[in-house]
């Protein structure tokens, strides 16, 4: 039915003129059962050899050990046009040069197959931040994952043998991260030569400037990045046990903050507060619609809860000061001495659920700060999920922090505010 030269290396399947009008092709489902019956039978397939008598091109070991026996064209028969794909074996077609089957001469080596795998390791990522075919974004991501996964600084040499030193920073905002790479100028000082935003989907995007207007991904310590010399990329990684130990470090020391304020720091359970010595300030216009006024300006843009939130802590202030409300609003602990006017509906709501329903949201704060700014008293540390936490922090509401002014602990407030507080219903 075959005929093979083994001088051309080709094989000519010709099945006769008969075989090939009454030939039904297996179905598809059969292949298996039919090679592993062979299998069973110890039936020995020689695999094509061009030139070597008692060959049979028309049976490939590969295929048979793949749970698949050929004959002739497998797509003609199966019309499975993906099969060669799939199977990553030589077949014995009409005209086609036989590729001789010799067990592990005819399959992909482990080596070769680790060869092709892509390079993640550090030290390839971090190649590719010098790839001029890399877009920024690319670059911003990798930025990401390198800092992410503990790797804070890169070093090379240029040709010249130089060497340089970079650093990668990832800083929380909201759901969203900063991203930076900083390149050293070589007298030890920083400039930043990438910058971007990763989104909490994945995505990239351009930093903004303080008056929100886009800016590019490469800032100007861009120009201090040379060509690095060979394979002279470094980069630190720290692994998972410098990891480890770090959030360990971390760990202690909340633990040791905790232990530190443990007498001073109420029950951290909240309750509801009697204000009723507020009805009368309250039930003034002039007086809500400054409240309102002033929460608009300190947290209108962090939802509902923080909105309730400062409405406590401001009530909270007066009472621990024995201010009145608008002395509250008011003066040096602000930005602007004047609180402002709002009739918004859903401030004046947050005001009312806070003098009305004694709610305790914030555990008695009387401060609230946003960044890094604290409460009278110095310190702090990031948190597991990078938020800043300053010392007598009670909670942390969307982008606000709220706690107790150190100078409000002075006064004797937190006993104060045990004695106000009932327990909630």
């Amino acid at each position: 039915m075959t005929k093979c030269s083994g001088e051309s290396s080709h094989c000519e399947a010709q099945p006769r003129a008969e075989a090939r009008e009454n030939f039904t092709p297996v179905q598809q489902t059969e292949w298996g059962n039919i090679s592993r019956q062979c299998l069973a039978d110890n039936s020995v397939w020689q695999t094509a050899k061009g030139g070597q008598g008692g060959g049979d091109p028309t049976f490939d070991k590969a295929a048979l050990s793949s749970g698949f026996l050929q004959f002739g064209n497998i797509n003609e028969l199966t019309n499975k046009a993906s099969f060669d794909r799939a199977m990553n074996t030589n077949y014995c077609r009409p005209g086609d040069a036989i590729a001789a089957s010799q067990g592990k001469d005819n399959q992909l080596s482990v080596a070769d197959a680790v060869a092709k795998q892509p390079d993640n390791s550090p030290q390839a990522k971090a190649a590719s931040l010098f790839n001029k075919d890399v877009s920024d974004e690319q670059k911003i991501a990798t930025i990401r994952d390198l800092a992410n996964s503990g790797v804070k600084n890169l070093s090379y040499k240029d040709d010249a043998g130089k060497e340089h030193k970079l650093r990668l920073e990832t800083i929380k905002a909201g759901s969203n991260q900063m991203v930076h790479m900083y390149a050293g100028d070589g007298d030890g000082r920083e400039k930043i030569a990438l910058r971007g935003i990763s989104k909490a989907d994945g995505s990239v995007e351009r930093a903004r400037d303080s008056r929100g207007n886009h800016v590019d991904y490469q800032a100007k310590g861009y120009a201090q990045i040379a060509t690095p010399q060979g394979d002279s990329i470094k980069a630190e990684d720290r692994g998972a046990k410098g990891i480890q130990k770090d959030a360990a470090r971390v760990a202690e020391k909340d633990a040791a903050r905790t232990r530190e304020g443990a007498e001073q720091a109420p029950e951290a359970k909240p309750g509801t507060i009697d204000r009723s010595r507020f009805d009368d300030q309250l039930k003034d216009p002039r007086v809500m619609a400054a409240f309102a006024g002033r929460l608009h300006s300190e947290v209108g843009s962090q939802g509902p809860a923080a909105h309730l939130a400062f409405a406590e802590k401001v009530m909270n202030r007066a009472m621990a000061r024995n201010q009145t409300l608008m002395q509250a609003l008011t003066g040096s602990y602000y930005p602007t001495h004047h609180p402002g006017r709002s009739n918004n509906p859903k401030y004046i709501e947050a005001i009312t659920k806070a003098w009305k329903e004694g709610t305790d949201t914030t555990l008695g704060a009387t401060g609230n700060a946003s960044g890094k700014v604290g409460f009278g008293k110095a310190g702090g540390h990031y948190d597991k999920q990078g938020h800043w936490v300053s010392p007598n922090q009670t909670v942390r509401i969307n982008g606000e922090r709220f706690g107790y002014e150190q100078v409000d602990i002075n006064r004797g407030w937190l006993k104060k505010y045990e004695q106000l507080k009932q327990p909630r219903v």
